[in-house]
């Protein structure tokens, strides 16, 4: 895997960036570029949180729910005990 380097990132064809900036387009490139990074994290623990919730209703289901939706109590339990960061 290449290493990535804040000129990497800021080369990246979605953002372009001329080749010459004054402070004010470098920072307001900036500011964007955190706001991207904020959003995306934001939503990844979203998602660490929902997988953390389901995980935790599956291991509480009794054996008749479990039954309706074709899991088995071993593979609930094998679900559940997965960490919320693991698909």
């Amino acid at each position: 895997m290449k290493n990535q380097y804040c000129i990497d990132t800021i080369g990246r064809q979605d953002f372009h960036l001329p080749d010459t900036l004054t402070w004010r387009q470098w920072f307001k490139a900036g500011v964007t570029m955190a706001r991207r990074e904020a959003e995306f994290a934001l939503s990844t623990l979203k998602v660490w949180r929902n997988r953390m919730r389901q995980r935790r209703e599956l291991s509480g289901l009794d054996n008749r729910a479990l039954k309706d939706i074709g899991i088995s109590r071993f593979d609930a339990a094998l679900e559940a005990a997965k960490p919320f960061w693991k698909a």
